[in-house]
């Protein structure tokens, strides 16, 4: 599966351990990076994740994850939860058309309150990988979109990816 580029987790990490959350809500499991370090440095937090493509799920995940949820955020029942300190987002709002992550957004900032996303904020073209047509990247943000449009403000550029919190 592709994955974040490395330049942007550790700045994410650093943040995500400022803000000392409980419980989380990891946005596009993928390979599980997030919930895995998270648990690593701190083995009470509590874990959730949404994944839209199953076949991403590996044993070791539920070692990390209390639960993941398999469907598409842009439709989750989120009133479903409660009790989430923070929602990660990493690399996952490009692979939504623009309107679609707007609402995303929106909904996932009255879910908890924190938000953290990565993104690319440079030309990264991609397409389906292994027949998983939601890697596509549907819309190419520019730091001044998210800011504007997703009411994201820059914690970091770290070249590729930006680095946003609500």
């Amino acid at each position: 599966m592709p994955e974040s580029d490395p330049s942007v987790r550790g700045p994410a990490i650093n943040l995500i351990k400022q803000y000392n959350p409980q419980k989380v809500l990891d946005i596009g499991v993928g390979s599980g990076f997030y919930g895995k370090t998270l648990k690593a440095f701190n083995p009470s937090i509590s874990v959730l994740g949404i994944e839209i493509w199953p076949a991403y799920i590996k044993p070791d995940h539920h070692l990390a994850y209390e639960h993941i949820y398999i469907g598409d955020a842009a439709v989750f029942d989120y009133d479903s939860l409660s009790g989430i300190d923070l929602i990660i987002a990493a690399d996952v709002i490009e692979h939504f058309h623009k309107a679609d992550a707007v609402a995303l957004v929106n909904r996932l900032k009255s879910v908890a309150p924190k938000l953290i996303i990565t993104l690319p904020i440079t030309y990264c073209p991609q397409g389906e990988y292994e027949g998983n047509i939601h890697e596509t990247h549907l819309h190419q943000w520019t730091t001044a979109e998210v800011e504007s449009d997703l009411g994201m403000k820059l914690v970091q550029d770290c070249g590729i990816c930006g680095l946003f919190e609500s």
